[in-house]
């Protein structure tokens, strides 16, 4: 005969048996889980650090400048400040893209350019106007330039049905179009150092450098 008291000590323990076995069987499932969650496999141990590296280090080095050695001609280039007063200051232009960047070269010119001689524009630029408006310029001109493209010599720059030549107080101005919203100037001829002199062919180069 079961006894009150056997009762109330047999049934807390099948109760704390029964719970133990559901604990355990519910948390079976994450024991296995852990147990069975693979390590993925991995042909090539310390390939993802590789390639991480090299992902980190690519940008850097694309944004290394390139440094473009300086040529033979150079040694012939004076600013127009060095210039004896009585060149003729009128002359083609040769532009050499020493950076690593597409460029676009605009010129600005003034109208009658290559048929004015040089004391008529040092006259028109010191006479007074009435109006005390500045020299008119003509429609601007440009010309593309891929990534160091006539780096060594330059390249002479002409229209497609003439010649072309520049003389002071026309405007020229580089610009990249990769979007980096890098430029060069504006330069004004015969004004600033750049576009130089070429005092051994008598005509203006415009070297771009790294901005």
């Amino acid at each position: 005969m079961v006894t009150k008291d056997f009762k109330l000590w047999v049934y807390p323990a099948v109760a704390g048996v029964i719970g133990l076995a559901l604990l355990a069987w519910v948390f079976r499932p994450f024991d296995l889980s852990i147990q069975i969650e693979p390590v993925q496999p991995d042909a090539t141990p310390g390939m993802d650090d590789a390639s991480s590296a090299e992902r980190s280090l690519s940008p850097i080095t694309n944004e290394i400048p390139q440094v473009f050695p300086a040529t033979a001609d150079d040694q012939f280039l004076v600013s127009p400040d060095s210039i004896p007063a009585n060149v003729d200051l009128r002359g083609h232009l040769r532009v050499s893209n020493r950076s690593i960047y597409p460029v676009r070269v605009a010129l600005l010119a003034r109208p009658g350019n290559g048929d004015s001689t040089i004391s008529e524009v040092e006259l028109e630029e010191i006479t007074p106007s009435t109006t005390a408006s500045p020299p008119p310029f003509t429609e601007p001109v440009h010309w593309d330039f891929a990534p160091a493209e006539g780096s060594a010599r330059g390249l002479m720059l002409s229209l497609p049905d003439q010649d072309l030549s520049i003389q002071p107080g026309d405007i020229v101005v580089a610009f990249a179009q990769d979007g980096s919203r890098h430029y060069w100037g504006p330069f004004v001829v015969g004004q600033t150092p750049i576009p130089a002199w070429h005092t051994q062919d008598g005509e203006w180069h415009l070297v771009l450098t790294e901005p």
